[in-house]
């Protein structure tokens, strides 16, 4: 973690950046195509699971029932080296053995390599549908709160930039602080559903006198400004981030600060 003069107790924001695929993934890039079953093949791999399962729990029983019959027999005949005491307690040692044996048979179910394959495609997939879904104005409009704190700290992981959280109590209005090419930026983020005013800019220009002049102020709004507060914004030397650069930065690859 990088030291700061004014928080002590920084959270580094250490989620990593997935790799995004350019473009959207065919069945194709992963060995697929749309002539395999792939419906059949995930119902025919559940009912195998299932079936495992369901061994599982009855062989678990039957041991467990061997394992207490053996205890309450011994306990009841009061003869350690009785011949049928013995026997109970073989039994039950056998199936203490058995026990362990199926208890993992759930896992060792085959698994066809095309649904390791189809897993990888649809994981790709999702991976391109949500970052082309943060190119949407209203994806990030519509975040509220730490919410939307996340999401644009996730943006700036994925620039590459050094992101930590402040924590939740004393953190003099800065809720990301951001580090690169040298230079750290205090980030408030304001996830509201309407234009932020002038007194939120006022606040993050206030917070960062404490860091001695070293920290560039900005203010992230999901739904924008008022006129008085960019105004107010220019005065202070404040940055200015809304939704509608988020969402171009995505779509246009450049960097909002």
């Amino acid at each position: 973690m990088r030291p700061d003069p004014v928080f002590s107790n920084l959270k580094v924001f250490d989620q990593q950046a997935e790799p995004v695929p350019e473009a959207r993934p065919r069945l194709e890039d992963f060995g697929l195509n749309n002539d395999i079953d792939f419906e059949t093949l995930k119902a025919d791999h559940e009912q195998r699971l299932r079936r495992a399962r369901r061994i599982e729990g009855l062989l678990g029983n039957f041991a467990g029932l061997v394992v207490l019959g053996g205890v309450i027999f011994s306990m009841i005949s009061g003869m350690q080296d009785n011949e049928n005491t013995l026997f109970f307690w073989g039994a039950t040692f056998v199936s203490g053995l058995l026990m362990l044996k199926v208890s993992d048979l759930y896992s060792k179910v085959p698994r066809d390599p095309i649904l390791a394959d189809l897993a990888s495609y649809e994981a790709s997939l999702s991976r391109w549908e949500q970052h082309e879904e943060r190119k949407k104005l209203d994806f990030w409009r519509n975040l509220k709160g730490t919410e939307f704190e996340r999401e644009v700290a996730k943006l700036f992981v994925r620039f590459k930039w050094w992101v930590a959280t402040t924590p939740t109590t004393g953190d003099r209005g800065v809720d990301l602080i951001v580090t690169f090419d040298g230079q750290t930026y205090w980030c408030q983020c304001k996830g509201h559903a309407k234009p932020v005013a002038g007194a939120e800019v006022r606040r993050i220009a206030g917070a960062t006198i404490a860091s001695s002049g070293d920290a560039i102020p900005v203010l992230i709004a999901s739904n924008g400004f008022t006129k008085p507060a960019l105004q107010e914004a220019r005065d202070l030397g404040v940055i200015c981030i809304d939704g509608v650069m988020l969402s171009q930065s995505l779509t246009h690859n450049y960097y909002v600060l």
